[in-house]
Parts: structure tokens; C-alpha cells; sequence
């Protein structure tokens, strides 16, 4: 018997509380202002997506707008919104869903997981149809939501219309306010760091314990993030079917938060300790970031590109 106890107050956090970086908060605020496309949420199980994708529909209810979820299960109930739960023993899965939803005309749609191709193909077609879309998708990090959506038989060009942002996030412990302490790194700190390409320091945050964590040296968890915002280079590569290595090097050489980074950032601030980031899995080695930042697509020069595309297909 395994029992999950869910904590309502997840229905209540505003994407400035998920622990957010300032420049990946500003970027998801640029998408809120302009709603389009899909956003994807990836990860592994448990690292706090779908709390993600609550406190955006949070945001999108104000906009006064009819939005749909499909959920497997509805764990919580949101005032504003449809919500729709999945029976696969009547066969309404995913993709029924999803065809039935469409003929509601939502403005939003939340997609609880993609998880099999006929998931994939109906969240995308969603997409392109004109809706937005938001969903979670298990994958390492941001380009890896590619790798995934490719492996599901979805066409790049088909990808590229549809997806504009994804971001990746794991969960981690808050250290203590009340008795966090600066120690000096380990050598096995110190080799790790090396090997991630990360600046040393000559102390670091860390866990101690007290009353009030119950000497645990941790109170809470946070989110660590890294968001990929498609731009034009990137849809280019998704057009000429770049492999996931050069989406990968795209990604790291226009100066976006990883992983990692952020990570790293939440230790030297003393939101968690380097323990605590060396137990995250799917760290890539950060690397020298060039100054460049992108250009995003205006809609209608994303729009010809995706035309041009298609007519060379033909």
C-alpha cells in the first residue's frame, strides 16, 4: 500500500515562488504577457512539474479566458477550470481527450503528461491548431524535450511550429536560515567542481541542523531551472534536423541559465549546499557561454520559415 498525501498549498504559489532565477522568471512573465504555442515543463518524476504548470494557469486565469486540463488523476481541484480526469477503463486516454476537448474551444489547455506518442502527436496538433498548450514531458533537460517529442515519431517541422518554450527543473532542499554555515569544500567537493567546469570558493554554504529543522539542516524545497526559448537559430536547426549535440551546443552558447548554473547559483547565494546539487542527475558540464542571447522569432518571420520549409518538402 503506498499513500501520497497532497499539499493544497501548491494550488497556491505564484510563479514568483518556485524559486525562479530573475532572468528565467522574466522570460516566463514575456511569455504570460504573449501567450502562444506549447510549453513544456520536463523532467523526471517528481521534480515539480506539474506545480509548475499549476501556478501558470494560475497566472492565465486572469486573463478571462476558457481553459481546459486533462489530468491522470485530478489531484487538485482549481476553481476557474475545467478539468477533465482520464479513464482508460472506458478508453478515454490522453488523445480522446484531447479530440474532445478541441470541440469546446478552449483558449488554454493543460495536458498532464505526454507520455506515449498518441499523447504527443494530439498535445502538438493542439498547439498548431492555435491553442495554448501546456504539458510535462520526462527528459533530462530543456533540449532533451526534443530528443523525447522525436522519439514519439513527431516530424522537426511539426516541432518547430509548435514548441516555444521548455523548461527543465529538479527539486532540492533549502538549507536552514537559522543555522546554515559556511565550511570550507571537500576534496571530493573540489574535484567535482573542477570536473563541471564551476569556480571554486574558499567556503561554502552548508547544513548543520537545529530545533528549528529538527536537525535536518534543511527546511523546504526549491526548484532549480533552466528555460529554453526557441529562437530563430534554433527552429533553423529543428528545419535542417540538427541532432540533439548541436541543439545542445545552440543552447549553451547563447548564454541561458542551465542547470547547473542556476544550481550552482542557489549554493553560493545559500538557498541549498553543494550536496545537495552533486545528488542531482542530468548536469551537463557547463561550459564558456558566448554574449550573444538570440532573436526570437516574430510571428510572422516564424511563420515563413515554417512555409519555406514545407514547400521544400513538397
Amino acid at each position: 500500500l503506498v499513500v501520497r498525501l497532497l499539499d493544497p498549498k501548491r494550488l497556491e504559489r505564484s510563479v514568483e515562488e518556485l524559486g525562479l532565477s530573475g532572468r528565467t522568471l522574466a522570460q516566463i512573465e514575456q511569455w504570460l504577457e504573449n501567450v502562444t504555442g506549447m510549453f513544456l515543463c520536463a523532467g523526471p518524476t517528481g521534480s515539480g512539474k506539474t506545480t509548475t504548470n499549476y501556478a501558470l494557469l494560475h497566472e492565465l486565469k486572469f486573463a478571462d479566458r476558457a481553459i481546459v486540463s486533462i489530468e491522470d488523476p485530478v489531484e487538485y481541484q482549481i476553481d476557474g477550470i475545467t478539468q477533465i480526469r482520464i479513464d482508460e477503463l472506458h478508453h478515454v486516454d490522453f488523445a480522446e481527450a484531447v479530440k474532445s476537448v478541441l470541440r469546446l474551444d478552449p483558449d488554454f489547455l493543460m495536458l498532464g503528461e505526454i507520455r506515449d506518442a498518441a499523447s504527443a502527436h494530439s498535445a502538438v496538433n493542439a498547439a498548431i491548431s492555435g491553442r495554448v498548450l501546456l504539458s510535462t514531458v520526462h527528459s533530462r533537460d530543456a533540449v532533451g524535450a526534443i530528443t523525447a517529442l522525436r522519439n514519439w515519431g513527431l516530424p522537426d517541422h511539426e516541432i518547430a511550429e509548435a514548441l516555444v518554450v521548455v523548461v527543465a527543473q529538479r527539486l532540492v532542499r533549502k538549507l536552514c536560515p537559522h543555522c546554515r554555515r559556511k565550511v570550507k569544500p571537500s576534496a571530493s567537493d573540489l574535484k567535482w567542481l573542477s570536473a563541471m567546469n564551476l569556480s571554486t570558493r574558499a567556503t561554502l554554504w552548508d547544513a548543520t541542523g537545529c530545533n528549528e529543522c529538527q536537525n535536518l539542516g534543511y527546511r523546504g524545497r526549491t526548484g532549480v531551472f533552466e528555460l529554453w526559448r526557441l529562437d530563430e537559430t534554433d527552429y533553423h536547426l529543428l528545419l535542417d534536423h540538427a541532432d540533439e549535440h548541436a541543439l545542445r551546443q545552440s543552447f549553451a552558447a547563447k548564454s541561458q541559465n542551465t542547470l547547473l548554473s542556476d544550481a550552482f547559483g542557489k549554493v553560493l547565494d545559500g538557498t541549498t549546499s553543494l550536496a545537495e546539487i552533486r545528488k542531482l542527475s542530468g548536469l551537463s558540464v557547463a561550459t564558456k557561454q558566448a554574449g550573444s542571447r538570440g532573436n526570437h522569432f516574430a510571428p510572422r518571420k516564424r511563420a515563413q520559415l515554417l512555409r519555406s520549409a514545407a514547400s521544400l518538402k513538397r
